[in-house]
């Protein structure tokens, strides 16, 4: 199994809460687009929006592969806790920050209590806007690289 969801299918789960992702060797992204009439190609380009209203919850672990949880941007207005252990090729967390009206990024989600990760992780993300970082940095709770 390389991905988890495509996009369109994740239209399905309003009412999702939690998004737990572990021990899969082979998934390379959570969330995928997918080109309609296209037999299972995948979309380059990553200007996409997806709404997960009622997700509290984020947490992918020992992915070895995982390089995406999704290429575009994720609002998640409930989002409350992120886990992110042991995905060392993950490189970008596609959450949405607050805009104000000038459009400029200016505060986490709402009810976003913590982020859990490794700092070296943390360290190595790469960012759409350097607003992300500083503005989501408090959230972070650094957890110690786990001993292979």
């Amino acid at each position: 199994m390389e991905n988890i969801f495509s996009a369109l299918l994740l239209h399905n789960f309003p009412n999702l809460e939690k998004l737990i992702v572990q021990d899969c060797e082979n998934v390379g992204e959570i969330i995928v687009e997918v080109e309609t009439g296209d037999r299972g190609g995948h979309r380059e380009d990553d200007g996409n929006t997806i709404t997960l209203p009622n997700l509290k919850i984020l947490c992918v672990e020992s992915l070895p592969r995982l390089k995406s949880i999704y290429k575009g941007i994720m609002v998640c207005e409930s989002l409350q806790d992120i886990y992110i252990l042991e995905c060392p090729m993950l490189r970008r967390l596609p959450i949405s920050l607050h805009m104000n009206e000038d459009g400029e990024q200016t505060s986490a989600p709402p009810a976003l209590q913590r982020i859990c990760g490794e700092e070296e992780w943390w360290e190595s993300l790469e960012w759409d806007n350097p607003l992300t970082k500083t503005t989501l940095q408090p959230f972070l709770f650094s957890l110690p690289k786990e001993a292979g």
